[in-house]
Order: structure tokens, then C-alpha cells, then sequence
């Protein structure tokens, strides 16, 4: 069944505010220190780019990636806190969740782009929210902050809206 665009959206957003309470609840029960929590959800224009960003990739998958809930990445989450010790024990807490489904580990392998982060990606069986986490520190926060709208603009093509965080 194809997901309505709009009606998914509205649906992820819901769960977004869901995952904010969750995260903030997880690390204040153990991580005792400051650390910064941000969220942001896709914009229509920047799902549909990156789908047919995907489906030029992995042409045989377009019926699955035409399906916006099918997509990766809708929803995401970052946390950044002030040492790589910290970045490491943080995942370690997170990925003991049951949705948990894939690690990235770009800080044993960073991007080319100078990219280094611990991307956490979750799928929940249950209700079908895919979200990612990236455990980043400080540091690489403010380095990503300014570089990240280039990263997109030559990844995908040139993206109309610049406004998006």
C-alpha cells in the first residue's frame, strides 16, 4: 500500500515528538552532562529529491522507494554532546533498543566529505517509523551546521529552498 503523502508526514511528525520525549527521557536518565538534541523532519521537496536520487541508484527497488514510508531518513535526530567517549557510550545505551536496526560508523570511516559521526538507523515493526540518530560531537556539529548545504547541493542537484536545517 502506497502511504499519502501528507497523511504520513502529519503520522511521522506525531512520532517525532514521541522520539524527542524518548531521547530526552534515555538521556537524562544516564548521561549527566549537557548535551545538545535536535530534530527535523524532511521537507516534501527534499523527500522527492532524494527518492529519485535513490531510485537512479537502485533501479530495480523504484516500486518500494516510490513509497514514501518506504523511504529512509524522513525523520532525524541528532545528538551532540562534548567527547568521542561520550558519543560511543551514548550509542551503545541507544542501540539496545528493539527498533534498533543498523550502525554507521563514520568516525572509524569518515565520509570523504570530512563527515564523522555514529549513525544510529531504527525501524519499528510495529508502527513502521524509520528515524536516524547521529551522535556526533559538538565540535562536528558546528563543522556540519556549515557545511551541510553544500553536501546537498552536490549530492542531489541544486536544492531550491535553502532554509532548511
Amino acid at each position: 500500500m502506497i502511504a499519502r503523502e501528507d497523511e504520513y508526514l502529519d503520522y511521522m511528525r506525531n512520532n517525532m515528538q514521541v522520539g524527542i520525549k524518548y531521547l530526552k527521557c534515555t538521556l537524562d536518565a544516564f548521561y549527566h552532562q549537557d548535551y545538545i538534541l535536535e530534530c527535523r523532519l524532511k521537507s516534501k521537496e527534499k523527500i522527492h529529491i532524494k527518492q529519485q536520487f535513490l531510485i537512479q541508484k537502485y533501479p530495480d527497488s523504484e516500486e518500494f522507494l516510490k513509497d514514501i514510508s518506504n523511504m529512509p531518513d524522513i525523520v532525524g535526530f541528532r545528538i551532540s554532546v562534548d567527547s568521542l567517549e561520550d558519543v560511543k557510550e551514548i550509542a551503545k545505551v541507544l542501540s539496545s533498543n528493539a527498533d534498533f536496526y543498523k550502525e554507521l560508523n563514520y568516525y572509524e570511516k569518515p565520509k570523504e566529505s570530512g563527515f564523522r559521526a555514529i549513525v544510529l538507523q531504527f525501524w519499528s515493526d510495529v508502527s513502521g517509523f524509520r528515524y536516524e540518530i547521529q551522535l556526533m560531537t559538538k565540535e562536528m556539529r558546528m563543522w556540519v551546521n556549515h557545511t551541510h548545504r553544500d553536501y546537498d547541493e552536490e549530492k542531489y542537484g541544486v536544492i531550491k529552498n535553502k532554509n532548511y536545517k
